[in-house]
């Protein structure tokens, strides 16, 4: 092989060019394969639970049953509210952690887990429903709205 096709080193640029490529190929791969947050999917709520003092009137809550809440990392829909690509943060909470800041139990709710997830989820400075989600398995979440916990379960994506 001649010199000018030989890097300073001796070592073929046709090489370099490999090994570039190999190493950006597997960070890509290494970032592809990130799992999911268990937030994400659709989630519909199928009832509720008002452990204390709500403002929501029993009759009112009846209007929450059947709205669905879809987050993805792409595009995040509350009911009839259209979020677009929004930033969310995860808080994992104990049920100490959880009984000191929400007031209730885990029992209350049917909770059996030891911890849950919550997270909170911006949507262009409004106030809605399914911004903040508490994870307690990976089909049941609870949203919290005007003092009444909606349960709510995952469902198969609705085709839009």
């Amino acid at each position: 092989m001649s010199a000018r096709h030989r890097s300073a080193k001796g070592t073929s640029p046709l090489i370099w060019f490999g090994v570039l490529f190999l190493t950006a190929c597997a960070a890509i791969t290494s970032c592809a394969v990130k799992e999911p947050a268990s937030v994400e999917g659709t989630w519909v709520i199928t009832s509720s639970v008002a452990p204390g003092i709500s403002a929501m009137e029993p009759e009112d809550t009846k209007t929450m049953l059947g709205q669905s809440f879809q987050y993805s990392t792409d595009n995040v829909v509350l009911g009839q509210t259209q979020c677009g690509q929004t930033k969310w943060h995860e808080k994992k909470l104990s049920e100490k952690d959880f009984q000191i800041e929400y007031k209730v139990s885990f029992a209350q709710l049917g909770i059996v887990a030891n911890k849950i997830s919550r997270f909170d989820i911006e949507c262009h400075g409004e106030n809605v429903p399914g911004q903040s989600v508490l994870v307690a398995s990976k089909e049941r979440a609870f949203t919290l709205w005007d003092g009444v916990f909606f349960q709510m379960e995952k469902t198969e994506a609705i085709a839009q």
